[in-house]
């Protein structure tokens, strides 16, 4: 069983909200937060949602991206022990391990984990995407290739998940501060959803 947290419930009823045709209205979801609050473990069965759970497409592809290829490995390594433990899941996926890949038999969907210390990719055509840590990603060229990747679907999804960036112009920093305006409603913009925990700048780091 996977038991979520009310933060969690909260996070996981707002990107699949639907709208009154019953169809999704979140294309792209930003969640930051400290570390060490569960953004792996939070994050993995969203992927298998979407690679071969209801939100499956066929000859789909989901991807599991980060800055670097043993960070993008973690919801692989995560989404592979949840599959091992469901008979079901275990007799359909076939597990890669050296390559960091899932196969669904049944739906033909793929799924990758992928780094942006390899060469840019193109010719994605993801259903759903998670950039994991993207505050530590050195450029965007990953993440915009991404985010142009999932024209060909109906209802697809983008998942970034991450701490903060120091760096005012960093693309993390773009989307914390987008998000926050979308919050505050200055922006209508209900395709995006954004999960902001963070202390205001002004705060004592010393009161508990």
């Amino acid at each position: 069983d996977f038991k979520l947290r009310p933060f969690q419930r909260e996070i996981v009823e707002s990107i699949y909200a639907e709208d009154a045709t019953g169809n999704r209205f979140v294309r792209q979801a930003l969640i930051t937060m400290p570390r060490k609050n569960g953004k792996t473990g939070l994050t993995a069965p969203l992927a298998l949602l979407h690679f071969c759970g209801p939100e499956a497409v066929e000859r789909g592809q989901v991807y599991s991206a980060a800055a670097e290829r043993q960070q993008a490995a973690l919801l692989f390594n995560e989404m592979k022990a949840m599959i091992e433990r469901d008979s079901v899941l275990k007799e359909r996926v076939i597990v890669r391990e050296f390559v960091k890949q899932l196969e669904d038999v049944k739906t033909g969907s793929v799924f990758f984990a992928i780094s942006a210390e390899a060469t840019t990719k193109h010719g994605f055509s993801a259903n759903c995407w998670i950039y994991d840590e993207l505050a530590q990603a050195k450029d965007r060229k990953l993440y915009d290739v991404l985010s142009t990747s999932t024209a060909a679907h109906k209802e697809p999804l983008s998942i970034i998940i991450s701490t903060q960036s120091h760096d005012p112009n960093h693309i993390m920093s773009e989307l914390v501060d987008y998000g926050l305006r979308v919050n505050s409603r200055e922006i209508t913009d209900p395709a995006f959803y954004a999960s902001i925990y963070t202390a205001p700048e002004d705060s004592n780091p010393w009161d508990e």
